[in-house]
């Protein structure tokens, strides 16, 4: 429980700038395609979020309050996002066992002197 709270409160409290943070983890646990795009997407969203900054004048009200929507629905999305994946009715991996799961399924099996 106190895991997801910690992995859903981080885009929080960043405001949407560390919002890429609890699924890098999760990709790195779970080292799968899917998990790696679901980083690469939140990343790419702070990567806008991040120029959009530099790019709003200070002077327009509406390119701020685009701004601003931009980056709540940012941090929004990824903490519910991570809450869902970090329930704890979900049964979570731990690197240990992903590390112990990678060895043994890469090792091949011992081939004759041909």
């Amino acid at each position: 429980m106190l895991r997801q709270i910690w992995w859903t409160s981080a885009p929080i409290w960043s405001l949407g700038l560390l919002s890429f943070v609890p699924f890098l983890a999760f990709a790195v646990i779970r080292r799968r395609k899917r998990d790696r795009a679901v980083f690469a997407g939140y990343l790419a969203a702070t990567v806008a979020l991040v120029v959009t900054a530099n790019l709003v004048d200070a002077n327009s009200d509406a390119a701020t309050a685009a701004f601003g929507g931009f980056m709540v629905v940012l941090a929004v999305c990824a903490a519910i996002h991570a809450c869902i994946l970090f329930r704890p009715g979900r049964t979570q991996p731990s690197l240990a066992a992903a590390a112990a799961r990678d060895g043994a399924g890469s090792q091949e099996p011992d081939r004759a002197p041909e």
